[in-house]
C-alpha cells in the first residue's frame, strides 16, 4: 500500500488539505480532531473522521476485499 501511494505523496496530491500521512497497520481508538483515508484495493480514495469510519468499520464494505 505504501508503495501504491507514494509513501504518501499520492494521498496529498489527491486530497491537497492532506498535509502528513502515517501509515498504520491497526487502527487503534480514532481520535475526533483526525482524518482518516482509506485506500481501497480499486484506487478509489476517501477521507473520513471518527464518527464516519466507525461506521465504516462495522459497514460490510470492509470486508468486500
Amino acid at each position: 500500500m505504501k508503495t501504491a501511494l507514494f509513501d504518501g505523496v499520492g494521498v496529498r496530491a489527491l486530497i491537497p488539505a492532506v498535509d502528513s500521512v502515517t501509515f498504520a497497520s491497526t487502527l487503534g481508538q480514532p481520535m475526533a480532531r483526525r482524518r482518516y483515508v482509506v485506500y481501497a484495493p480499486t484506487g478509489e480514495v476517501e477521507v473520513f473522521d471518527a464518527a464516519s469510519l466507525d461506521s465504516l468499520l462495522r459497514s460490510p464494505w470492509v470486508t468486500r476485499w
